[in-house]
């Protein structure tokens, strides 16, 4: 199982829910497939865009994250650093 501590930017979704000892959402009720988290937090998966069994639904932002106005633009600029540095690692 994915460790818990770690911290995939689902905490930023407004989808997200409290789970005992598994990380749920909207998406995912029954949790989220360890391969999904795993997937978000190294971002080799992008949850703004649809996965398979997410009945639909992908990441959106909280309206109460600190960051609101900025979120999906840190997440994008994430994305695009992780993906030049593969580029550059090939």
């Amino acid at each position: 199982m994915a460790e818990l501590q770690t911290f995939p930017y689902c905490a930023l979704c407004k989808h997200v829910r409290t789970g005992v000892d598994k990380w749920i959402c909207d998406a995912f009720p029954d949790g989220i497939p360890d391969h999904v988290l795993e997937g978000i937090y190294f971002l080799t998966l992008d949850h703004r865009k649809p996965i398979e069994g997410d009945h639909g639904i992908t990441f959106e932002p909280k309206e109460s994250s600190l960051l609101v106005n900025n979120v999906e633009e840190v997440v994008q600029f994430i994305f695009e650093a992780v993906d030049r540095l593969s580029k550059q690692q090939k």
